[in-house]
């Protein structure tokens, strides 16, 4: 899993929307909490899990198609 720099997705959906955001100068910013993986041929199934800075583990299942 790399670690890169990016605009959050959802982020950047809520902050275009204009009819959600009322002022102009809230725009989405570049952030480096974003990952990227890409599944090894065959593998359909990716656990992600997450430690945050107070030890609660986060973890979601991914099916890849």
């Amino acid at each position: 899993m790399k670690r890169y720099i990016g605009y959050d997705p959802e982020a950047k959906r809520v902050c275009l929307d204009k009819k959600k955001v009322l002022y102009d100068w809230i725009v989405p910013a570049k952030t480096g909490h974003l990952f990227h993986i890409t599944p090894a041929k065959g593998i359909n199934n990716i656990e992600v899990r997450v430690t945050d800075r107070f030890g609660n583990i986060y973890s979601q299942f991914i099916e890849t198609k």
